[in-house]
């Protein structure tokens, strides 16, 4: 039997130099903050006016205001590409080159941000020019972007033409290595017509991911199994599981997290945070931030008080994202991170608001027994002429695991 804590989100803020890391403050100012570089422009036939602008990552705190209300009103969205996330992770877990590609629909005098993706500009190997690629690495596993879903073919129609004017004037191609393949943008793949570049989508694997309406559950030896893992560690103790959303509470427990993860193996993560002193405070920085928006909690296993395996979980919506997973090395034999990670999946589908919970960032073996459903991810790209999109959609495409992981370790 496992006995459940939680803690509620919310909470009081904390001082900047109080010593705990203060959230980014989506209030702030952005009456200067449009004067990025201004790639490509178009009116609509409502009177509005579409524009592409590129900025370099340093202006995320002062478009912080309107890129935060996209993240609000972009439900389900990729967390990792938060404001606060990018906000915490940049001179940190970003490379110096990183931009922060946004396209804007002002209509009445208002500016409203419709799309957002922090690309790095990559050299091809084989092609004689360079090209943009959204931000992704062992943090970042998903690159999605924020994008407002409302009058969806509208914002098709205009992206079209923004990108066909930006590629005529020189942007170089754009690549997305892992895009979920129910996304919008996958439509310009398969509808015809836009004149003057070309998009093309291939297959990038399939994500661990259970929805609202799955129906398919763990089967019986699985289940099993699970039965067996959770008898097997109530005899070694009490079982507890505890859930923390309260800003102050997820800080205790990532640090909680980071002392387990350094005194025992981890399982479910190729990226050890307490290694890297940079990464850990990036991370630290986030879930302080998100935590304090309720878009990110920290669920424990414990026996006997002791924690044995650890989650990070963030959110957007409805739909969840699992982050970072420890196991004790003590109790791994007895698969305390699966008996969690079952907690957990039950625990969030039971909520009136659940829509989805995926595990992008965890690989564990028996993962997929327990969430046996699935979503489709398709490498994405757009380029002036058939030949690069088709190159860079290719499999093996884009820079290597080896340039990803030296240029993630010379930036840690």
């Amino acid at each position: 039997m496992i006995n459940r804590r939680k803690s509620e989100p919310g909470g009081f803020p904390l001082e900047p130099g109080s010593g705990w890391p203060a959230g980014l403050d989506l209030q702030s100012s952005v009456s200067d903050g449009l004067d990025g570089e201004l790639l490509a422009q178009k009116a609509g036939l409502d009177g509005s006016n579409w524009r592409m602008l590129l900025y370099p990552l340093a202006a995320i705190e002062t478009l912080s205001e309107p890129l935060g209300r996209l993240a609000l009103d972009t439900e389900n969205s990729n967390p990792f590409y938060h404001p606060l996330c990018l906000a915490a992770g940049m001179h940190r877990s970003f490379p110096g080159d990183t931009r922060l590609l946004v396209v804007w629909e002002t209509i009445g005098g208002e500016d409203k941000a419709r799309f957002m993706l922090p690309v790095t500009q990559h050299g091809s190997g084989y092609l004689d020019h360079p090209y943009l690629e959204a931000v992704s690495s062992p943090l970042i596993p998903l690159t999605d972007p924020l994008l407002l879903g409302e009058d969806t073919e509208d914002f098709l129609s205009s992206f079209a033409e923004l990108c066909r004017v930006a590629f005529s004037n020189g942007l170089p191609p754009l690549r997305f290595p892992f895009l979920n393949a129910g996304s919008c943008l996958t439509r310009l793949a398969w509808q015809g017509g836009f004149h003057g570049f070309t998009v093309v989508a291939q297959p990038a694997g399939r994500m661990q991911s259970i929805g609202r309406l799955d129906v398919a559950g763990p089967g019986k030896s699985d289940t099993g199994r699970l039965m067996a893992h959770r008898r097997e560690l109530d005899g070694m103790g009490e079982t507890d599981y505890e859930r923390a959303g309260n800003p102050l509470d997820v800080l205790l427990r990532y640090e909680e997290f980071l002392l387990l993860e350094s005194s025992n193996r981890t399982m479910g993560s190729t990226l050890p945070l307490h290694r890297l002193k940079k990464m850990a405070a990036f991370a630290r920085q986030t879930v302080y931030g998100m935590a304090q928006q309720g878009r990110c909690e920290i669920f424990t296993l414990r026996v006997s008080g002791r924690a044995v395996a650890s989650l990070v979980m963030l959110r957007s919506g409805g739909s969840w994202f699992a982050w970072k997973l420890a196991v004790s090395q003590r109790y791994r034999m007895f698969r305390p991170d699966l008996v969690l990670i079952d907690a957990v999946t039950g625990e969030v589908a039971s909520e009136p608001d659940f829509e989805r919970v995926s595990w992008p960032g965890i690989s564990v073996p028996g993962l997929s027994g327990i969430c046996p459903g699935s979503v489709e991810q398709v490498r994405l790209a757009l380029a002036a002429t058939p030949e690069v999109a088709n190159s860079l959609a290719r499999p093996g495409s884009g820079p290597g695991i080896v340039e990803r992981m030296r240029d993630f370790f010379v930036r840690s």
